[in-house]
């Protein structure tokens, strides 16, 4: 019985803290000048499907060298990127 009360006051307290950071994106949002009922509608719009374009590949631009940017940018994706998304539970 206690465990069970123990969970629902961490599903609370969840609860809680989600509706509270949800409160502070939407002001957040509100701010900035944008809709979050608008951007909503918009997602919910979104069922159109772009055309398959069989050259799609002509699109890609290849470099002529490859930049110190470059290579930095690599390996942040390599090294960093990954640890981010892939945390053991």
């Amino acid at each position: 019985m206690r465990d069970s009360i123990e969970n629902i006051s961490q599903l609370q307290k969840q609860l809680n803290d989600l509706q509270l950071e949800n409160q502070i994106l939407k002001n957040i949002l509100d701010k900035a000048g944008l809709s979050y009922h608008k951007g909503l509608s918009v997602l919910g719009q979104i069922d159109t499907k772009e055309a398959y374009d069989l050259e799609q590949g002509k699109r890609i631009i290849h470099p002529k060298a490859i930049t110190e940017n470059m290579a930095k940018y690599a390996i942040l994706c390599i090294h960093v990127l990954p640890g981010l998304y892939h945390q053991e539970v």
